[in-house]
């Protein structure tokens, strides 16, 4: 069983005619629990909180161009195959269970956004960082006889950098050409290379 509750604030200002400045937060709390009828497992319970702030700076030189600084905090909870605790002996050689202990990955998102629209023809690029902490990550440990196990665990933090670009062309209201490229770059620490 897994709940949620959210509470969400957000303020958006007016800092002259062309620029917009919107702060907001959300907190989270989590509360997960494994309630187990019958198995090798005890039921277990994890809860956490968890803040989510976010913020944005607008400016608009002129109708065709603008520009954004965007903050954002996210979040990536473990699903339930990599929290159960109940151990899988499918594969006796390889046993498998889940970490209910395991924390949210925690993001803090930074992005910067122009945009020009010029008659028929439309751009829009982007520039990112992305700072992923408590990344989880499988860990297959080799105990007695040959046998490994394999369960989840918060491993890392990790190093995102992203560019893109999108845009296109308008030749008539039904017809529209567009086209995009990205690219992702990932800083793995020495802990998740290993």
């Amino acid at each position: 069983d897994q709940s949620i509750a959210t509470i969400r604030a957000g303020i958006s200002l007016l800092l002259s005619k062309t620029t917009r400045l919107s702060l907001g937060a959300q907190a989270e709390y989590t509360n997960m629990q494994f309630n187990f009828i019958k198995g090798n497992v005890a039921s277990v319970s994890n809860n956490y909180w968890n803040l989510l702030p976010n913020f944005t700076i607008r400016k608009e030189f002129s109708k065709q161009v603008n520009t954004a600084l965007v903050y954002r905090a996210t979040i990536r909870r473990p699903g339930i195959g990599e929290l159960n605790p109940n151990v899988d002996y499918s594969d006796p050689y390889n046993l498998r269970f889940g970490n209910p202990f395991l924390q949210p990955s925690l993001a803090h998102n930074f992005d910067w956004n122009v945009s020009i629209t010029k008659g028929k023809y439309y751009i829009n690029t982007s520039l990112g960082f992305n700072k992923v902490q408590n990344i989880f990550n499988t860990i297959r440990t080799l105990i007695d006889n040959g046998i490994t196990q394999i369960t989840w665990f918060n491993i890392a933090d990790r190093n995102e950098y992203e560019a893109s670009v999108f845009g296109g062309y308008t030749f008539t209201k039904k017809f529209r050409m567009n086209a995009s490229a990205g690219l992702t770059y990932n800083e793995y620490s020495e802990r998740e290379k290993i």
